[in-house]
């Protein structure tokens, strides 16, 4: 934007164009600029209200999935595991 502000100041200058038509092509840049920063934060608000309906979304899920997880069932198999780890473990030191 910087560089089309300067080339329109130095059209004016050479004489290429007079005051008001420098003026009218300043405001479009400035127009162009700010439906630009509009459009951009029209797309920001639409990422940011979807992102909210997924996090919504995931939290309902995942507070039903934790609601309906068996926690005695994952306690056994946790032991079960450790268990089975600890019994690996004596077999190595058996055989060495």
């Amino acid at each position: 934007m910087k560089e089309s502000k300067k080339l329109i100041l130095e059209m004016l200058k050479d004489g290429r164009i007079d005051e008001d038509e420098a003026l009218a092509l300043l405001d479009a840049i400035e127009d162009s600029t700010e439906k630009a920063f509009d459009s951009f934060e029209d797309e920001l608000s639409a990422i940011l209200k979807s992102l909210s309906k997924t996090s919504k979304e995931l939290s309902v899920k995942v507070k039903l999935y934790l609601e309906n997880v068996d926690y005695e069932d994952l306690k056994e198999k946790f032991a079960s595991g450790i268990e089975a780890v600890i019994k690996g473990i004596k077999d190595i030191r058996m055989n060495f």
